[in-house]
C-alpha cells in the first residue's frame, strides 16, 4: 500500500470514529476525487466498512479467508468454516494503532445495537452534531430535528421522537435549535468559571479509573497464550492429538480480546477526561460562539426536561442547565 492509500485508510478510521456514517465517508472521498485501492472513483459504503473490519490495518493477518475449489481454474470462494483459518498478531507493519482499529469497532458494535425507549431499531444518523445525543427526560426516547413551519415563521427545532409519533405519548418540551447551542455553550462556561471545583472532579474520575483495571493483564494472558502455542506445535509435530490445547487457546484469545476492550475502552475515558482537563486549562475567559467539534469531542448526552437540561460530558462531568 502506497502513502497516499494509508492516508486514505487514516482518514476513513478518524471520520469514522468523529460520527460519520459509511455512507457520508463515501460520499467525501468521491466528492474529494479519492481513488479506491483499485484505482476506482466510485466508493461504497460497503467498501468503507470493509476498510473498518480489515484487521490488517492494525498489523494483524487473518489467513485463509478464501480457499481454492478449481485448482485448473483457480477458482476461489469465500472460507465459512470449511477450512481452518489461523489468525497471526503483528504479522506486518500496522496503518492503524491497535487501540483505534478496536474502538471502532466498539463503534460499529454500539451503533448496530442502538435502540430507542420501546425495543425499536434504530438506523444510525450523523447529519447534525447532536444527533442521537438529545434525550427525552419524560419518555426516554431521542430526539429529532425537525424544519418547523410555525405560522409562516420557519426555524429548526428538537422534539421528543414518541410526540413526533403520538402527540399524547408524551408531554415533552420542543427546543429551538438556538437555544440548545446557547444552553450547551452555557455549560461549558460553567465548567469554565469552576474550573478547580471541576478539575478536582476530574482527578477523583481519574483515581476511580486507575483502581478499578482488571484483575490479569493482556501480557499475563500473552505469556500463557505463548506456553500454549509451544505445546500445540509440539504436539503437531509428534501427530499427537492436540485438540484441548487448541480450544484452550481459542478460549484465551476471546478472554484477552474481551480485556483489551476494556482497556481501551478505560483508556479513552482518561483521554476524554485529560481532553476535558485541557480545555478548561486553555480557557482563561469565557467562550462566545458555539462550536460543533466541541459537542463530538465532549457530549456524551444531553436530557431534556421541562425547566432544564443536563449535559452529560464524556469525562464523568455532570452539568445543568435551567431553560
Amino acid at each position: 500500500m502506497n502513502p497516499e492509500q494509508a492516508e486514505t485508510v487514516k482518514r476513513i478510521f478518524r471520520e469514522y470514529l468523529e460520527g460519520a456514517s459509511c455512507i457520508k465517508i463515501a460520499k467525501g472521498l468521491e466528492r474529494d476525487g479519492i481513488l479506491t485501492g483499485r484505482g476506482k472513483t466510485r466508493w461504497y459504503d460497503s467498501t468503507v466498512k470493509k476498510i473498518l473490519e480489515n484487521e490488517k490495518y492494525m498489523g494483524d493477518a487473518l489467513l485463509q479467508k478464501t480457499y481454492t475449489t478449481d485448482f485448473l481454474q483457480k477458482k476461489r470462494v469465500k472460507n465459512t468454516g470449511i477450512m481452518p483459518q489461523y489468525y497471526v498478531d503483528d504479522n506486518h507493519p500496522a496503518i492503524i494503532p491497535k487501540e483505534l482499529f478496536l474502538a471502532v469497532q466498539e463503534e460499529m458494535a454500539r451503533r448496530g445495537s442502538v435502540e430507542d425507549c420501546k425495543g425499536r431499531k434504530r438506523s444510525f444518523s450523523a447529519n447534525h452534531c447532536f444527533t442521537r445525543l438529545i434525550v427525552c427526560g419524560e419518555c426516554g426516547d431521542q430526539f429529532n430535528r425537525i424544519h418547523w413551519n410555525n405560522r409562516g415563521k420557519k426555524s429548526i427545532v428538537w422534539r421528543c421522537a414518541t410526540r413526533l409519533r403520538d402527540k399524547n405519548g408524551c408531554h415533552a418540551r420542543t427546543i429551538n435549535e438556538e437555544g440548545l447551542k446557547a444552553a450547551f455553550v452555557e455549560a461549558l462556561n460553567r465548567i469554565i468559571a469552576e474550573k478547580q471545583e471541576y478539575l478536582l472532579q476530574l482527578k477523583r474520575n481519574i483515581e476511580s479509573v486507575l483502581t478499578g483495571g482488571n484483575s490479569e493483564s493482556t501480557a499475563e494472558i500473552d505469556a500463557k497464550l505463548a506456553d500454549l502455542e509451544r505445546q500445540l506445535v509440539a504436539k503437531a509435530e509428534e501427530h499427537e492429538d492436540y485438540t484441548d490445547i487448541a480450544s484452550e487457546i481459542y478460549a484465551l484469545r476471546k478472554q484477552r480480546d474481551k480485556l483489551t476492550m476494556s482497556e481501551n475502552a478505560r483508556n479513552d475515558y482518561l483521554k476524554r477526561i485529560e481532553e476535558l482537563e485541557s480545555f478548561i486549562d486553555e480557557q482563561p475567559t469565557k467562550i462566545n460562539n458555539f462550536e460543533e467539534s466541541l459537542v463530538k469531542r465532549m457530549l456524551k448526552r444531553a436530557t431534556v426536561y421541562e425547566d432544564r437540561i443536563i449535559f452529560e460530558f464524556h469525562s464523568g462531568v455532570n452539568v445543568e442547565v435551567n431553560m
